[in-house]
């Protein structure tokens, strides 16, 4: 099996190849980690270039496709690169006939959640145009990096903590080797033309996530609940200012979120860890 996995630098890519049997072609615009395994092949090229792309993509069997931006200053960069970029890379796949494009979204798909949902939205669309293609929208990954290890550290540091609403927003981590394993796995199924979304085994309120997080760490923290309406304002503040990510940000979290799969992530043979075991990896890591 031979595949093409673009965003292998990245925080799930970089657990994904750890998992894949066969010769992996990483396509990266950047010099690669030095850590890689030894049936890594590197590609230098982006998703803005289609000479590079129609190079990557010849005689490959399965692309996963994980390179996305998620901050950016202008906003039309999420489209550049997370639609557009996608466009690109799919039709370079199907000119070479590859038999599997496995797309890796999110599972924050709402029109109303900012420039990258948006963005991932559209790629989505895009995806669903083409041939041979599967869609995994992976929740709230966490792992050695990321979002839990800064709020950890938020929460180590702060004896109040902040929440944006009523702290009701659902969450469901999900530990990055249970993700990047459902990733491979998908690879090797005979399955098309599905979507998969991949939640951890706990829906969790925000707040209450915090509350165990604070429990764990054996810490007595104290949760503020901020109202919406001022933060969103101040957010648009910001990004007016120059300071678009933190509107971006907001937005993202306040987000609605697919925590139901229109499949059974099982085919994937997906069977995450609680989150009470994964944090305890996290924070031994």
């Amino acid at each position: 099996m031979r595949y093409l996995v673009t965003g292998a630098n990245g925080f799930i890519g970089r657990e994904v190849i750890k998992h894949l049997r066969g010769e992996v072609r990483c396509l990266t615009h950047k010099e690669f980690l030095t850590d890689h395994p030894k049936n890594i092949v590197h590609f230098k090229g982006n998703l803005s270039d289609r000479q590079s792309l129609d190079q990557a993509v010849e005689g490959v069997d399965v692309i996963i496709h994980l390179a996305a931006i998620t901050r950016s200053k202008n906003k039309q960069d999420y489209f550049l690169i997370n639609t557009l970029g996608t466009k690109n890379l799919l039709e370079s796949a199907e000119k070479a006939h590859v038999k599997r494009f496995i797309h890796i979204s999110t599972w924050a798909l709402d029109p109303r959640g900012g420039a990258y949902s948006v963005s991932k939205l559209k790629a989505e669309e895009e995806v669903r145009k083409h041939k041979n293609w599967v869609i995994i929208r992976p929740a709230d990954v966490y792992g050695d990096q990321g979002w839990l290890k800064t709020l950890v550290k938020f929460i180590e540091k702060s004896p109040l903590v902040p929440i944006i609403g009523d702290g009701k927003q659902l969450v469901s981590p999900v530990f990055v080797e249970d993700v990047a394993k459902a990733i491979s796995a998908s690879s090797l199924k005979k399955t098309l033309y599905k979507n998969y979304t991949l939640c951890g085994p706990e829906l969790l309120k925000f707040d209450e996530m915090t509350k165990k997080i604070s429990q764990f760490l054996k810490l007595k923290r104290r949760i503020i609940y901020v109202p919406k309406r001022p933060v969103i304002l101040f957010a648009k503040l910001m990004s007016l200012a120059g300071f678009p990510n933190i509107e971006e940000m907001v937005r993202r979290q306040l987000s609605f979120k697919y925590y139901k799969s229109e499949n059974n992530p099982k085919e994937l043979s997906f069977n995450p860890i609680n989150f009470e075991k994964g944090l305890t990896r996290v924070l031994s890591s």
